[in-house]
């Protein structure tokens, strides 16, 4: 790729910023920050087109907290794995460092598969397994970085000696800190510590009345730091044994180091790959900002761009203030010629579209609707702005002239051509034939694309000639005299040198005098164009108001779907309110039947009036359905399936969860559930005691899910259910076949976990299953330590130990 010419131009470092500012570790940024060189961007098509897909599939998956948020906090260890694979010792905290990689490793080994592209997928992988790993740095290291106290027995005994020595330390230094002080011979009521031994600040003139070791004299030459004889001992030993322990960590710290020895490879690939995807989440969460698309790359030459705009104004302008254009390009045309007044938008629109081809090319998505189709260019020639030099001696055409003539030196069937101003800064008519042999030579190249601004009347007319050429122009409003900044493509536009003159104030008298001196022949070019950028304006404004026709049949559309769904929840609760009536008789009946139940001894009655409650049961549904059907027939069932559909969404229903149903006034266990309508266990069975459910079919907008605390207080308090063991016993509804034997909750909040793990083995108890277990990774520890803890205080859990590894927790149930 050609290098010679400046990419600042095109806003592409600021691109980069932007998406450097969004990558969270540092080797991330340093990727991005490497595409200020365009030799590392895709170098063929299909790697384009790669680069491409990856983005698109990391854009879906942005919100996936459990997979970014181990990202933030790492820091570089590439001094450390070149250090480890020499075979250093390393410090605490670096070992640290290295651990924080190790969590972020787990937790993507862990990330859900269904929610990987292809791409992706792979990547996952191959990265390093750290389990063998992580065991030996979660031995030594708290879960704050530092090293842990028992990193050894031999440590852990020696730091226990210290911390009595010290504590023997200081409480004489308490004492003789009272007693001297008493006395007058201290500076200050309080010991102190130089060079690592307890001190006491003396007066000078008092020196002789204590006995010990001076330490330090204070710059005033006042104060005396004396070290008592009382503890000279005890501090001896200190250092003793703070030597032992240094010796011991450095033991530690080897031994530790030389077990992830044989991982650096592993690591330092698996850096690379967490690094690489990245920068591909940068690009794909800038891209949210802009409502970037993705680029499919055009072997044909093709560049479409519907709506596009340079990204880079999301961030300096409101979205209102935003003005979008369409550039359609097709394959056998090789060259667009922006004209039309000064302040008027053509530079933006050619940064526009050369940014479109670096980010093609390096997996940045771009702002536009329907299909984005731009050119594969392996060379990019950017002449904007005014290239004269004083120092070198070069003028403004000088330095043009030396830009296009290595332009030509470089040219190739896959270059893209951006010049702004093309034919300024010298006599118009030579500059004109140099720009058109310039022009011609460009196009004689199959594939090369140019784009360029001009004011130049001759090379308007080339272009119109020409079918490779597309002319270009920016609309301008004849009311206000400014630009619209709108680009019409097909037509030159006028440069309205005069027009821009008169909006700046110019004196009408210069103005008439300059109008004057217009030839004829220029004022009848400008009359055409004059009519025909009228039409072009009659078009635009007809494609505008179509665009505000379709976006009111989208609000319309939105309003009336809002209306049905006022118009099913009205007819919902008139349907309740005559189903009442029905519902009443039926508890009714339930509750003499219980009355009966209640006051009934033998087996044989108790079989007999539990068939006549179901009896009872099947009635009450019978009534309400064709209540139902009575009530409100205006309900179709496209509706009732709408207002179903509404309620699942809102509400998890599945098998095993706890719902209140309001009809039946009880609560009971779903144990059937086919997306429609719910089979539900209610509460009377535990009541009764007779070990089997009565079972009841329910729409899903007549029962609602119970909380935590709700579900505690129905199992715990009514209905005889004491604990867990009772529970056990008599609800058998949720079989071990419903409830699975693990559970995942990574990447969760420590309440978002603790709430669904109590629910999950409150399910599991009493479906019968001996034992579970939760996954619930490695990370900071924080969410293991909250969920053992508990199961710890859970009564029917026997047992919470590793499963296998510490990433997961192995629960097993009391008999």
């Amino acid at each position: 790729m050609n290098t010679r010419f400046p990419f600042e131009d095109l806003d592409w470092p600021k691109l980069l910023n932007l998406a450097k500012s969004e990558a969270r570790t540092p080797y991330g940024k340093i990727k991005i920050e490497s595409l200020n060189l365009p030799e590392n961007f895709a170098q063929s098509i299909e790697r384009s087109e790669e680069l491409q897909a990856e983005t698109q599939e990391i854009h879906i998956i942005l919100d996936k907290a459990a997979l970014w948020g181990p990202l933030n906090g790492l820091e570089e260890i590439h001094e450390e794995l070149e250090s480890l694979g020499k075979a250093g010792v390393l410090e605490v905290q670096a070992l640290a460092r290295i651990r924080s990689w190790l969590y972020c490793f787990d937790s993507w080994n862990n990330f859900p598969q269904e929610f990987a592209g292809k791409i992706f997928k792979q990547a996952i992988a191959s990265i390093f397994i750290p389990h063998d790993s992580l065991r030996v740095l979660d031995r030594v290291l708290t879960p704050s970085g530092e090293l842990s106290e028992k990193a050894s027995s031999k440590l852990q005994g020696l730091l226990s000696q210290a911390k009595e020595v010290k504590r023997e330390i200081s409480g004489r230094m308490e004492a003789l800190t009272r007693d001297y002080a008493s006395k007058g011979f201290l500076q200050e009521k309080y010991s102190d510590v130089r060079d690592g031994r307890y001190v006491l600040p003396v007066k000078v003139s008092d020196q002789s009345k204590i006995d010990g070791r001076v330490a330090e004299l204070s710059v005033s030459k006042q104060t005396v730091f004396i070290e008592p004889k009382e503890v000279e001992q005890l501090q001896t030993k200190l250092r003793r044994l703070e030597a032992e322990v240094s010796q011991e960590v450095f033991v530690i710290l080897l031994g530790v180091s030389r077990q992830l020895m044989p991982f650096v490879d592993s690591i330092a690939s698996s850096v690379h790959i967490v690094s690489y995807w990245d920068t591909v989440q940068a690009r794909a969460r800038i891209a949210k900002v802009y409502g970037g698309k993705q680029i499919t790359l055009s072997p044909e030459r093709e560049w479409v761009l519907h709506d596009t705009v340079n990204p880079i104004l999301f961030w300096n302008l409101e979205e209102n203030q935003i003005v979008r254009n369409t550039l359609e390009l097709a394959s056998h045309q090789q060259m667009i010629l922006l004209s039309g007044p000064n302040t008027g938008g053509k530079t933006v629109l050619l940064k526009t579209l050369g940014l479109s081809a670096t980010c093609a090319r390096s997996g940045f998505f771009y702002p536009g609707t329907g299909k984005l189709l731009v050119p594969y260019f392996d060379s990019f020639f950017v002449d904007l702005g005014d290239p004269q030099s004083i120092e070198a001696h070069i003028s403004s055409f000088s330095g043009h002239v030396l830009k296009m003539k290595r332009i030509l030196e470089g040219l190739g069937p896959k270059s893209l051509i951006l010049i702004d101003e093309m034919n300024s800064a010298t006599d118009p008519e030579e500059g004109a034939a140099l720009a058109q042999a310039f022009v011609q030579t460009i196009l004689a190249q199959p594939g090369a694309i140019l784009i360029a601004t001009t004011h130049d009347p001759r090379l308007k007319a080339m272009a119109v000639a020409d079918t490779r050429v597309l002319n270009a122009s920016i609309m301008f409003n004849e009311e206000t005299l400014r630009p619209t900044y709108r680009v019409v493509f097909g037509a030159p536009g006028r440069s309205r040198a005069l027009d821009t003159a008169e909006r700046l104030g110019m004196p009408t008298a210069v103005l008439k005098l300059a109008k004057s001196y217009l030839s004829e022949e220029h004022k009848a070019v400008e009359s055409v164009l004059a009519q025909l950028q009228g039409q072009l304006g009659t078009v635009d404004r007809a494609q505008k108001e179509a665009l505000q026709l379709r976006n009111e049949a989208e609000k319309l559309k939105l309003q009336w779907e809002e209306k049905v769904k006022v118009t099913v929840q009205d007819s919902i609760e008139k349907a309740r309110q005559k189903l009442k009536h029905v519902l009443e008789l039926a508890q009714i009946e339930v509750r003499e039947t219980l009355r009966k139940i209640q006051s009934t001894k033998t087996h044989k009655q108790l079989d007999d009036l539990r068939r006549e409650l179901n009896d009872t049961f099947q009635q009450g549904e019978r009534r309400i359905e064709t209540s139902v059907g009575e009530a409100a027939p205006e309900l179709t069932e496209a509706l009732v399936q709408e207002a179903i559909a509404e309620t699942v969404q809102t509400h998890k229903f599945e098998i095993g969860v706890w719902v209140r149903v309001p009809k039946w006034k009880n609560v009971g266990e779903i144990v059937d559930w086919d997306g429609k309508k719910a089979r539900v266990a209610l509460g009377i069975q535990q009541a009764s005691g007779f070990g089997k459910a009565f079972i009841v079919s329910v729409y899903p907008v007549e029962m609602e899910v119970l909380s935590d605390r709700e579900l505690r207080t129905a199992i715990g308090v009514k209905g005889g259910m004491v604990g867990p063991k009772s529970r056990k016993a008599t609800i058998q509804s949720a079989s071990v076949a419903h409830v699975p034997d693990q559970i995942d909750v990574r990447g969760q909040r420590l309440d978002d976990a603790i709430r669904e793990v109590t629910q999950y083995v409150d399910r599991a108890f009493r479906a019968g299953r001996g034992e579970v277990v939760i996954i619930h990774g490695l990370g900071t520890g924080a969410l293991r330590e909250g969920i053992r803890t508990l199961l710890k205080r859970t009564s029917y859990v026997a047992l919470c130990q590793d499963a296998g590894t510490t990433g997961s927790t192995l629960v097993r149930f009391s008999v």
